[in-house]
């Protein structure tokens, strides 16, 4: 029945069959009302109430002949095509008195009700979250077309939002790993577990995500070069300023989808509706004056603001105790130092000098920290390894 209903409208759509307008307003009640006496009919099945279903489907039936008998003898379009809603309400409505001791309604609907709320809770704040994360990137675009109505820094920020866009896979992997982990534990009343979780993985992230952005600040006149086709001093700052906002909101992805994964997915709903607020006024008051700059600046305040939001309530909230230590302060200095250094300077020889030397700072003040995980990788490998 369904299927012939959707039928009818496509067909009237299109224009192949008139149908008129009383039947399209009774076709959607119809469906709706048959698939209600389908789940009822087999509710006096499983209710062992077959006696009260014969009695409610010959009282049924008598409406929808008298009805029918009704629509012959006037010839109303109206009576036309309501036998069959006639049938189906009676029989709805028998129904659900003769199974009333049956069906506790008012739990029911007030249980759907709480669900529909919790799902309108998270769904509303999932998008908040997803805004103020990568959207900001076409909302950074759109308002510098529509600001400044230069083509040229949209396209330049097309490239930075593009060249960038892989390392959003980092963040989707991590979700993908860690949300059902910390739901499940936190589910289940073990939120230390939860917590433990999401600090695990601070710290590998931080690791990977530090030797990206270092590559990135360092070589970001080859990158832009390599994907633009040509490097302005503005776009640099741009990409670099972009580039350090992505690793800032990357290695707080922890706390931030430790907040999601429980209740307080409000809390950080919260924080990136308020900086995706002040990003937007920045974007607005700057953009037309000072372009693509303003475009990356409005970005990176929204991303650190955002992450600063999310381990702060972590902490508040989830007693969050991950930290990194001296050695992340050094290493952002060095990498800020090396990148100016770069900057100021398009001699490649130069650029690649200064990688090497960030890779070997980098394997000194990490060494240790690799030389764990290291282990730690190998001790798993060979636990799982098959004993003979």
């Amino acid at each position: 029945m369904g299927t012939i209903i959707v039928l009818i409208l496509f067909r009237h759509l299109r224009g192949a069959i008139e149908v008129d307008r009383a039947t399209l307003f009774a076709l959607a009640p119809m469906l709706v009302l048959y698939s209600l006496y389908v789940v009822l009919r087999a509710s006096y099945y499983g209710f062992d109430r077959i006696t009260l279903y014969l009695r409610n489907e010959i009282v049924s039936s008598t409406v929808f002949f008298l009805v029918l008998a009704a629509a012959l003898v006037t010839r109303s379009r109206l009576l036309a095509v309501l036998p069959f809603a006639s049938h189906s309400v009676v029989f709805v409505a028998t129904a659900i008195y003769h199974l009333r001791d049956q069906f506790c309604f008012r739990a029911m609907l007030a249980g759907v009700a709480l669900d529909l709320r919790r799902c309108a809770h998270f769904f509303f704040c999932t998008i908040i979250n997803s805004l103020a994360g990568p959207g900001a990137f076409h909302l950074g675009i759109i308002l510098s077309g529509r600001l400044t109505g230069d083509p040229n820094i949209v396209a330049y920020y097309s490239v930075l939002l593009y060249s960038l866009q892989p390392l959003n896979l980092l963040p989707i992997a991590m979700v993908t790993v860690l949300m059902p982990t910390i739901s499940r534990h936190h589910g289940a009343g073990q939120t230390e577990a939860g917590v433990t979780t999401s600090e695990q993985a601070f710290r590998p992230l931080f690791l990977v995500m530090t030797l990206i952005w270092g590559g990135g600040v360092i070589l970001g006149w080859e990158a832009v070069r390599a994907v633009s086709g040509t490097a302005t001093g503005e776009l640099i700052v741009a990409f670099e300023v972009v580039l350090f906002a992505m690793y800032f909101s990357l290695i707080l992805a922890p706390p931030s989808i430790l907040l999601n994964a429980t209740e307080h997915i409000a809390v950080n709903a919260w924080g990136g509706a308020i900086w995706a607020a002040i990003a937007t006024a920045l974007w607005w008051g700057a953009l037309p004056r000072y372009g693509l700059l303003a475009a990356a600046a409005g970005y990176g305040v929204l991303q650190v603001g955002k992450g600063l939001w999310a381990l702060g309530a972590a902490r508040l909230i989830l007693r969050w105790r991950a930290r990194l230590g001296w050695s992340a302060v050094l290493t952002a200095l060095a990498i800020l130092a090396l990148g100016a250094v770069s900057l100021t300077s398009a001699t490649r020889l130069l650029h690649l000098a200064i990688a090497v030397l960030f890779v070997g700072l980098f394997l000194v003040l990490y060494a240790r920290t690799l030389k764990d995980y290291m282990g730690q990788l190998v001790a798993e490998a060979r636990s799982r390894a098959p004993k003979t």
